[in-house]
């Protein structure tokens, strides 16, 4: 998704979504920096998080139904978790990253995980992460690192995670009404029980 803004007196500058949301949040350098400090501290626990994060979806009955394929496919989630958490430690935070991260909810889309499991248990992510960091950041440092790891954990592909609710999802430019028009024009058409 790519946004062209007009800066007075400035060129037209191309902005993606991801790079538009990084700066909202303020994601610099600073933060990179960060996320590749901890990501030492936090890889030998990667394993065990993973294995506490399925634990968790997998004593819910509703959200174990989803994860069709018992134990095999539970074994290749969490492969996959292991990754997806070396990626969101080292970068680098580009638009690569960010069609993973929606590629990921998709899945869970199309598996129909219910959404509150996949978003708390992302819960157990970001605490097992934070208690690696702050045994081995220094106090009067802390709120600025835990600040680069919640900067990130927070940039969600929207699209994917408005999917999950069950609403049926158009992407346009807010700011352009040739692409308003028809968006509300379909929703309003959309006879589906899925909200637009």
């Amino acid at each position: 998704d790519r946004r062209s803004y007009r800066c007075p007196g400035r060129s037209p500058n191309v902005e993606t979504l991801f790079d538009e949301l990084k700066r909202y949040v303020e994601f610099n350098p600073d933060d990179e920096r960060a996320l590749r400090l901890l990501h030492p501290l936090a890889q030998p626990h990667f394993p065990r998080i993973a294995e506490v994060f399925y634990d968790r979806i997998l004593h819910h009955e509703e959200a174990r139904k989803a994860l069709e394929g018992g134990e095999g496919q539970v074994g290749r989630l969490k492969t996959t978790l292991v990754a997806w958490m070396e990626l969101l430690l080292q970068g680098p935070w580009d638009e690569e990253y960010y069609e993973i991260r929606a590629r990921i909810g998709r899945v869970h889309v199309r598996i129909a995980l219910p959404q509150h499991y996949m978003f708390t248990a992302m819960t157990v992510v970001r605490l097992s992460l934070l208690n690696q960091l702050a045994k081995a950041t220094p106090p009067d440092l802390l709120v600025a690192k835990s600040t680069s790891l919640h900067k990130i954990l927070d940039l969600e592909p929207f699209k994917a995670k408005w999917e999950s609710f069950g609403w049926n999802v158009r992407e346009i430019d807010g700011h352009d009404f040739e692409q308003v028009i028809p968006a509300l024009q379909e929703a309003r058409a959309n006879s589906s029980e899925r909200p637009t």
